[in-house]
């Protein structure tokens, strides 16, 4: 009988390209159980998949393995994960050929689901993306954009049951705390999962984007985010170190927010160039 996952696992964001020798798998009782999957890529070629599972707090990680057929061009990248499921993207090709699968974990069968190519400025990495479960093996795919031309919000939602994506504009609905809702700009950093088929996009410094993304009429609510804390301010709105300083995850009902203030000494200025 095949060993069962751990509860939780630590997912590297990064994968790697084996040679195909070294099958992914769990290691228990000095065992290795493979846990590989395959699909093909947009062009025909297999492509096969696999997960090594590590208790934690040691990190596991998705394989792609090396095919003569394909020549890829950098290591596949996760997009996001959620339960038994992974999204990630693999670049192949003398023309940078982007395809995008879906890896559901699984001891005994794991499965590897192509996802069609998104709408334009849909996927576009950890920022944006997020997944959503439905009951059994459904699951949808959201990714939110801007659209500058009309100032609203494009939500694209990819459902596993029609293989398809469909793609709404969506106003900011205007609250107390966001009087001018086309004066907002947003420059999210990650995705958060929370209640049922509920997601939000993340710009740590700025605020959050909330949306039941399956519901018949969905709308965008805005959460602002709290003030930095005094020794951080200097660097508040720099979008590309936010990460050192700020995550958010959500769980639920509940979104927890942890921000860090990293002290030198009582004379030293806070200066994003210096991360």
């Amino acid at each position: 009988m095949a060993p069962l996952y751990p509860d939780w696992n630590l997912l590297a964001t990064r994968g790697y390209i084996t040679d195909g020798k070294n099958a992914g798998g769990y290691i228990t009782g000095g065992k290795k159980e493979a846990i590989v999957a395959e699909s093909h890529t947009s062009d025909g070629h297999r492509i096969p998949v696999s997960l090594f599972v590590a208790d934690p707090p040691a990190v596991s990680h998705l394989c792609v393995h090396f095919s003569e057929e394909v020549e890829f061009t950098y290591n596949p990248a996760v997009i996001f994960s959620r339960n038994d499921l992974i999204l990630f993207d693999i670049w192949f090709g003398r023309e940078d050929t982007s395809n995008f699968f879906m890896y559901k974990a699984d001891m005994e069968a794991p499965s590897l689901l192509p996802i069609l190519d998104p709408p334009e400025l849909g996927i576009s990495g950890l920022c944006n993306t997020g997944i959503v479960c439905g009951g059994g093996d459904d699951f949808a795919v959201a990714a939110l954009s801007r659209d500058y031309m009309t100032g609203m919000f494009k939500l694209s939602v990819f459902d596993s049951r029609t293989g398809m994506w469909d793609t709404k504009f969506l106003p900011l609905e205007p609250s107390e705390s966001l009087r001018k809702p086309n004066e907002l700009r947003l420059h999210f950093s990650k995705v958060i999962s929370l209640k049922g088929s509920i997601l939000g996009w993340v710009d740590m410094w700025r605020g959050i984007l909330i949306c039941d993304v399956l519901c018949d009429n969905p709308k965008l609510h805005y959460i602002p985010m709290p003030h930095p804390i005094p020794g951080n301010e200097g660097v508040a709105g720099y979008c590309g170190y936010s990460s050192y300083f700020r995550d958010a995850i959500g769980y639920g009902d509940l979104i927890k927010l942890v921000e860090m203030d990293y002290l030198d000494d009582d004379t030293a200025d806070t200066d994003a160039s210096d991360y």
